[in-house]
């Protein structure tokens, strides 16, 4: 597991968003900083948005398109799976590997 100080920094997607005010920036922040801490492992959307929501009070769908725009922008990696018993698939991520490659040299 990466030390903090081996971790990027959260990114920003455009402008200065997300990071930039006290609900989503603290939120996303977080988020950045569990998906770091486990590089190569997946995570599902619940986890991240669960954490998200833990570290500051945002809309669930604000959390749910935070992720969507770090996939969006490169910075993090997709899966979708089957669930038995359910219509819809599981949404995973994990740390994109050139963001993780260009933290580790």
């Amino acid at each position: 597991m990466p030390s903090q100080t081996d971790r990027p920094p959260a990114p920003n997607f455009v402008g200065t968003y997300p990071l930039a005010g006290g609900v989503i920036g603290p939120a996303w922040r977080a988020a950045w900083s569990l998906i770091t801490s486990n590089p190569d492992s997946w995570l599902t959307s619940a986890e991240l948005v669960e954490h998200m929501l833990r570290a500051a009070p945002l809309a669930e769908k604000t959390a749910r398109n935070l992720l969507r725009l770090a996939r969006r922008d490169g910075h993090l990696e997709v899966e979708y799976v089957r669930v038995p018993g359910m219509h819809h698939r599981a949404t995973r991520y994990r740390l994109a590997a050139r963001t993780e490659a260009s933290c580790h040299p």
